[in-house]
């Protein structure tokens, strides 16, 4: 593809948020052979050291000249136009002639706008196809901002939120496709079809950041970075300093705040205890004398690229919640369950994490190295860009639109459960007879719009890595090899695929039924154990139990009316059904593993399965081809499989497909990866045998009638469960 890249500033140096973005998506365009022409906003020609820097990046680079004074006359009379104060800063009129004449010139394939404040540039240019990144929801960041700034300051603020807000919702109007950094950026946008702008992250070059020293040959220094003349940063620092710091007492604690620029307010920081340190040719000054990188982040929006950095450096990031929640879902989640993102509000809060870190180097150092792995594997920019190179690809001409019958998402389809829980009956029924074609043909699709908090998802992945950082001994005395391993902890070396030998390379606990039919044998329904050295444990798995179970009990009714079943059908069966929530730790890999695998190719038993992400990648997909494919759905899906019994139950028309889990590469051995399966059970009492309407006239159904507590206790034995 010919690209024209509008910036909206010289993406050189990198020591601002939206320039290390630009140069990176720059670079990794040009990578996959793309002929890139970038055309950036400036008031001064662009300095031989940026051309330096892009040329080998972009096939042409062209300064579009703005003027300050024109500049200041257009904030004069701004207050009486409804666009941003900042589309006003950036936009002038003899510039966008000189963006339009290089466009008729270059006769680009598709255009790529950088942030709402260029969007008024090509805004109505609909004879070529246009991409509006608008990397963050700066209106919701704006509105952020006012809510803790001056008095003084607030009317302005105000009004550039409101304004940043509507021009953000006209953007996805006048533009072809939009993307945005994170999915929570996404949620702000004031628009009923945000759903449909394309999440492009930010990412992060590990080697540019790694190979400092250990950390115990450091001092107590903590951290903190960026362009300290942003709002953002400035307030971080202020709070760090002076309501974080005198909380912390051992005086051997000091602050770095490295940055370029920094705010008078910055610079007033400075002390016995805290260095600022204006402009570093290189962040890795400041990273490699650090123990624990501190951002205390209260405003702003997007993805921080700093805490990306911090990580691939080797250190242990403290944050907030705001600053957690602009993170992609998986890399939040394996942050927190492997310990490497420690979440904080507050000064008194934030202290007690700090010096709770830093009293073991030694914890930190083995965190931080799980994070430099997490960085290596999540957060490359090539994957970080494939998205945007997809959504350019999809905006071209008519064939680029030609639907398929599936949105894929790593070769499954995805769909909105909200269509069928809350649409009307055309979006109902599109949702079953979409659901219906996937789990006739692949057997698998992912789910979004399910409703789940993913605070509540990522607190049982924290209590599951607590659970599985206790000793083996403690674990092993919650085994229940008598409840044939459905409850409790069942250690490694235990279960393995029907008809192999090797086991699995994995350990998990098993939670069932919390309330049990009363007329229940208690053989079916054995107790759930309660782990004493964890109180919150068992209550946050019930919670998760009881949510999951709902959005089965969902999604089976959806399936039933696929089948032309009452949408209710399957209610009485799965009401307190003997469904498992399953807890799985797959251990770093410490020795060449010979024939095992994380989890060898198997078929579930259950119903179905809902799979609630995982920590890495690893799960691979069955075709009817003969070749895997890699499953890693969006973080805010859930990935939803057809089981054994439903398969048996409608003669084989919905697949159970094979699955598995493989190994990592070897360079990532020593990451470990979670998951949590929750696997839809009926009462043991239910018939399998095949819908009789789903059997040919004069056909034998393909499987044989048994009941759902039998089939489970013959797959138990045939995985080493039963009896081991």
């Amino acid at each position: 593809m010919r690209i024209l890249v509008l910036a909206s500033r010289v993406p050189w140096p990198l020591e601002k948020g939206d320039k290390l973005r630009m140069y990176h998506q720059l670079a990794e365009l040009h990578r996959a052979g793309h002929e890139v022409h970038c055309a950036c906003l400036s008031e001064r020609p662009i300095p031989e050291a940026a051309r330096a820097a892009l040329s080998p990046v972009c096939a042409g680079l062209h300064a579009i000249r703005l003027h300050r004074w024109r500049r200041m006359v257009r904030m004069v009379w701004s207050p009486l136009s409804s666009r941003p104060f900042q589309v006003h800063w950036f936009y002038q009129r003899q510039a966008q002639t000189t963006v339009l004449r290089l466009l008729d010139a270059l006769q680009p394939d598709v255009a790529y706008v950088q942030l709402v404040r260029t969007a008024e540039y090509l805004r109505d240019r609909h004879d070529v196809p246009r991409v509006c990144d608008l990397m963050d929801a700066l209106g919701a960041g704006m509105r952020r901002r006012e809510a803790v700034s001056p008095w003084w300051q607030r009317p302005v603020l105000r009004i550039e939120a409101d304004r940043l807000l509507r021009y953000e919702a006209s953007t996805l109007d006048h533009y072809d496709q939009c993307t945005i950094i994170s999915v929570t950026d996404r949620d702000r946008l004031l628009h009923p079809a945000r759903n449909k702008v394309e999440v492009v992250p930010n990412g992060v070059e590990v080697d540019a950041f790694a190979g400092g020293p250990p950390l115990a040959e450091r001092e107590q220094l903590l951290v903190f970075s960026g362009n300290m003349a942003y709002p953002p940063n400035v307030d971080a620092a202020d709070f760090l300093v002076h309501h974080i710091l005198p909380l912390l007492p051992d005086p051997a604690v000091r602050i770095v705040l490295a940055g370029a620029q920094p705010a008078p307010r910055v610079e007033a920081c400075a002390g016995p205890r805290v260095e600022v340190t204006g402009w570093l040719r290189d962040m890795r000054e400041a990273y490699d004398r650090a123990r624990l990188f501190v951002a205390p982040l209260r405003l702003g929006s997007g993805m921080q690229n700093k805490v990306l950095e911090a990580w691939a450096a080797g250190l242990v990031a403290v944050t907030t919640s705001h600053v957690a929640a602009g993170l992609p879902a998986e890399m939040r989640v394996r942050g927190r369950s492997e310990g490497w993102l420690e979440v904080a509000d507050g000064a008194e809060d934030t202290a007690l994490c700090i010096l709770r870190l830093l009293k073991d180097s030694a914890l930190l150092e083995s965190r931080g190295v799980r994070a430099q792995a997490a960085m290596r594997e999540l957060a490359g920019w090539s994957s970080a860009t494939s998205p945007l190179l997809a959504t350019l690809q999809r905006t071209l001409g008519p064939m680029a639109h030609a639907s398929s019958d599936f949105n894929l998402v790593a070769g499954i389809p995805t769909l909105d459960l909200r269509d069928f829980t809350a649409g009307d009956s055309a979006q109902k029924a599109a949702f079953v007879a979409t659901l219906g074609r996937a789990y006739e043909t692949i057997g698998f699709a992912a789910i979004s719009g399910h409703g789940i908090p993913q605070d509540r998802i990522e607190a049982l992945y924290a209590e599951s890595r607590h659970f599985f950082e206790l000793p083996f001994e403690t674990k092993q005395q919650y085994a229940r090899p008598e409840a044939h391993h459905q409850r409790g902890f069942v250690r490694q070396g235990v279960e393995h695929a029907k008809d192999s030998e090797a086991a699995d390379l994995k350990e998990f606990w098993q939670v069932g039924q919390p309330a049990p039919p009363a007329e229940a044998a208690a053989s079916d329904f054995p107790e759930n154990r309660q782990v004493a050295e964890l109180p919150d444990f068992q209550n946050t798995a019930v919670e998760a139990y009881r949510r999951l179970e709902a959005l089965g009990q969902t999604m089976l009714e959806a399936i039933a009316l696929h089948l032309h079943l009452p949408a209710d059908y399957f209610h009485a069966w799965v009401d307190g059904g003997n469904s498992i929530l399953r807890l799985i730790h797959y251990p770093p890999i410490l020795a060449e593993p010979k024939s095992a695998v994380r989890s060898g190719q198997h078929e579930d038993i259950n119903l179905i399965t809902l799979l609630v992400g995982a920590s890495a990648a690893g799960l691979e997909v069955l075709r009817h081809d003969g070749t895997w494919v890699g499953v890693t759905a969006l973080p805010e899906h859930i990935v939803v499989n057809v089981g054994d019994m439903l398969q048996r139950l409608t003669n084989h028309r919905l697949k159970s497909t094979t699955h598995r889990v493989v190994n990592p590469p070897r360079e990532q051995w020593a990451s470990p990866r979670y998951s949590m399966p929750f696997f839809c059970h009926p009462r043991p009492d239910m018939p399998l045998d095949a819908l009789a309407h789903l059997v040919p006239a004069g056909e034998e159904p393909v499987e044989a009638p048994i009941t759902a507590g039998d089939y489970l206790d013959q797959r138990l034995r045939e995985i080493g469960l039963a009896g081991a």
